[in-house]
Formats: structure tokens, sequence, C-alpha cells
């Protein structure tokens, strides 16, 4: 079974990862990306609902239908196994099962987002108290450049000769 993912979750997903060279906007953003994930998880749960409720409705219609076309009364068992085979009805059943795998998706982002939280607090406070793993991680472009620079300027050069 291939992986489809729901429409932004990947583009959501890509963003848990966090930059410690970008801290600053890491955290400035954090609350952007959580509030849209809540979104997601809300506009799905919706879905799921609307799912759920379409189900229903398809279920009474078909018990109706199960009912007036029978000339002798049925039971509610004979009408449950019926129901059961209803193309329809085993349809409503799997959008209700993909919209509950689309919420558990978004509430696992949701929850990765919470985390990444945390992790960014403990980072800014391990940078604060000059405790970095690499301090090359945290460097921007330009300094590594710089450093590079350096680096060449301290490096005794050959003189041309003519």
């Amino acid at each position: 079974m291939s992986t489809h993912y729901p429409a932004g979750y990947s583009r959501l997903r890509d963003r848990i990862t966090i930059d410690p060279a970008r801290l600053d906007q890491e955290v400035m953003d954090h609350p952007t990306l959580i509030m849209e994930v809540c979104e997601m998880v809300a506009d799905a749960a919706e879905l799921r609902d609307r799912a759920i409720n379409d189900l229903d409705y398809l279920k009474a219609q078909t018990r109706r239908e199960i009912r007036s076309n029978s000339e002798k009364r049925i039971s509610n068992d004979d009408v449950e196994a019926a129901m059961v085979l209803d193309k329809d009805i085993g349809k409503a059943i799997e959008n209700i099962e993909q919209a509950k795998r689309v919420i558990g998706m978004w509430n696992g982002l949701l929850e990765a987002f919470r985390a990444k939280g945390s992790s960014m607090k403990r980072l800014g406070e391990l940078m604060h108290a000059g405790y970095t793993a690499s301090s090359s991680v945290l460097k921007t472009p330009r300094e590594h450049l710089h450093d590079a620079r350096q680096e060449s300027d301290d490096t005794p050069r050959r003189r041309r000769t003519v």
C-alpha cells in the first residue's frame, strides 16, 4: 500500500527539524506552525464526522429499501447481514477509516511540533550556557566563509618569480 499524504502534510513535516543556525526564526515561526497543524486536525475531524453522518444516513436508507422491497417481515439480523454486503456502505466505512488515518497523521505531527518546542527551549538554554556539541553547526555561511578566508590568510604563500 502506497502512502498518500494529505495536502500540506509533507511541507509541514519538513519543518519538524530544528535548524540551530536559524533558531531565532524557528522560535518565531513555531506558534504559527502549531496553529496551522491544529487547523488541519480540526478539518480532518470534520471530514471524519461528515463521513460518519453519511454512513448513518446510508444505513438508514438501505434499511428502508431492504424492508420495503421484501414481501415478508425481515428480522433485524437479516437486515444487518444484507447491509454488510452493500457496496456503498462498504465504501462509506472505508472513507471513515481513511479519515481516521488522516487524523492520526495530523495528531502525530502536532505532537512532533510540541516536542520541537520543548527541544528548541532546551537548545536555546544550552546555547545561552555556551554549551553546544559542535560550534560549527551554529555558524552562518558568512561566518564559515570568514573563517576560511582567515585560514587562507594565515597560510604562508610562495612568491611568484618571473
